[in-house]
Parts: structure tokens; sequence; C-alpha cells
């Protein structure tokens, strides 16, 4: 894992949803929770780019 993976992770985490890196290295794979129940999961590119549209800004 890179840092900036690192850095993505741990940001996403941080608004309540998981991630990990994905077996290819190159995408993350995201899961969007709500009531502690996974709502939604996806791979999406390692940018911050992508990571912003994901949440929703």
């Amino acid at each position: 894992m890179t840092e900036m993976q690192s850095k993505l992770i741990r940001y996403i985490q941080g608004h309540g949803h998981s991630a990990y890196v994905s077996c290819d290295h190159e995408q993350l794979i995201v899961a969007s929770y709500d009531n502690h129940s996974v709502r939604h999961t996806e791979a999406i590119p390692a940018t911050w780019q992508a990571v912003r549209n994901w949440l929703g800004y």
C-alpha cells in the first residue's frame, strides 16, 4: 500500500465508511454504511478526486 492509498483510506474511514486496496493495488474497494450495515460497495480509482466524488463532495 502506498502512502497516498493509506491517506485516502484513513480519510474514508474518518467519514464512517470502510476501504481497502484492491488485489491489483490500482484501486480502492470502498463500502458505505447505513446503520452499521453495508449499503453499497464498489471499486474506485485511488485518487482524491474519486474519493471526494464517491463521498459526495
